[in-house]
């Protein structure tokens, strides 16, 4: 492994035993964990369905949320995570809401999946934990290897705005172009994106229902998406007359 390989996990796996569930979201907070997801739930709903018997891949499932609703909703789920601490509260809560999930313990970009078997990949704010490009490249591949034609991957990352890539320790994310022309490279191609979240920053200092029905308004701006601070991306794997309806997630 490389040892940006093992930083990363070093990183998780610190972060995972001094913060447990709550280690997932931004700045370990559970109230801003919940409208995180409130505001990544609505942007998904718009862009793809999850309908009864579909097979879903959840990349980079962390504590298992997405698995868990995708499941809920009756969907055949597989959730993946390089990380054995996140995925022991995966289960956990897998098992509390009584729900069916195949969990795997592997690293995306070294995860060996089957071909042109799932409808739907899910990744949420997996890839930009991620710290070398060409380990985001493989694992991007991976994800549309394993899609069926037709099937849509749904990428959510934080999205700079207006500048260079940002990279640290612990991240490496892009603007919104940098994001669509590193999955397109791999053989899919953008159908929409949506501006999940705007004021994501100004969560400390105001309360974050308030910063989240902000941000869900100016989500319904067209010309602010390209203003978001996290942005959610769908990609269909090749061309085909699949169409995406959305629904609540």
């Amino acid at each position: 492994m490389a040892y940006s390989y093992d930083k990363n996990l070093g990183y998780w796996k610190e972060r995972t035993k001094k913060f447990g569930a709550a280690s997932i979201g931004y700045n370990c907070d559970e109230k801003l964990i919940y409208w995180d997801n409130v505001l990544r739930g609505h942007a998904i709903s718009r862009l793809v369905t999850i309908k009864p018997g579909m097979k879903v891949l959840d990349a980079g499932t962390g504590t298992g949320y997405w698995a868990i609703k995708c499941a809920k909703k009756g969907s055949s789920v597989t959730g993946l995570d390089f990380s054995e601490e996140l995925l022991h509260i995966a289960v956990a809560k897998a098992r509390q809401a009584d729900v069916e999930i195949t969990w795997r313990h592997t690293a995306l970009e070294e995860a060996d999946l089957p071909a042109n078997f799932f409808d739907i990949a899910l990744s949420v704010t997996c890839l930009q934990h991620i710290t070398e490009r060409e380990r985001q490249v493989e694992a991007v591949r991976r994800i549309l290897q394993s899609l069926k034609t037709g099937g849509v991957f749904v990428l959510v990352e934080d999205t700079v705005v207006g500048g260079e890539p940002l990279v640290s320790d612990y991240m490496l994310t892009y603007p919104q172009h940098d994001w669509i022309s590193l999955v397109e490279s791999q053989g899919a191609q953008i159908l929409k994106f949506i501006g999940v979240s705007f004021l994501r920053f100004a969560y400390a200092r105001i309360p974050p229902q308030v910063s989240a029905a902000l941000d869900f308004l100016i989500g319904y701006v067209r010309w602010c998406r390209e203003h978001a601070t996290v942005t959610a991306f769908a990609f269909i794997k090749e061309q085909s007359s699949f169409r995406l309806r959305g629904t609540s997630l």
